[in-house]
């Protein structure tokens, strides 16, 4: 004996089914707005992390660079005292070249520093959202497709 289908189920399955379709558009764009927002706020963090780690390294270059320079002020100050005019001017252009050493160091130190920064400014990280959103579009063009393909 076949049984038979109660018409009423049938219209609320379909009243369901559009409904779920229509809600569909309006899901799929919450998905990607929060997702967005989820990447956004990585990137933030990630940008103040940078910031961070670049000021610490800053800091303790440039705390490396004083103390350097304070050695070499009182060391210049006892040699002025303790030498002779020559001796003096033999040891300030030694000073001088090392002087010179330490401002091409700390330069270099900068220009490394300014070319992370670059780097952390242009490399989005890696996260996996870009390819949950891609598994989005994908399940939203099946979704898309299945409802299409339904008889009218």
């Amino acid at each position: 004996m076949p049984q038979t289908v109660n018409e009423q189920t049938v219209d609320a399955v379909t009243i369901v089914d559009v409904k779920n379709g229509a809600e569909m558009p309006g899901l799929t764009a919450g998905f990607a707005s929060q997702a967005q927002q989820q990447q956004q706020a990585i990137m933030n963090a990630n940008q103040v992390a940078n910031q961070q780690s670049v000021q610490a390294i800053i800091n303790q270059s440039l705390q490396v660079h004083t103390a350097t320079m304070n050695a070499l002020a009182g060391r210049v100050s006892r040699l002025v005292m303790d030498v002779s005019a020559e001796q003096a001017a033999g040891f300030a252009k030694e000073l001088t070249a090392g002087l010179a050493s330490e401002m091409q160091q700390f330069g270099a130190d900068l220009a490394s520093i300014q070319q992370d920064i670059k780097a952390a400014q242009s490399t989005p990280p890696e996260t996996a959202v870009g390819q949950a959103l891609a598994n989005l579009a994908a399940s939203m063009a099946a979704i898309e497709a299945m409802l299409k393909a339904r008889p009218a």
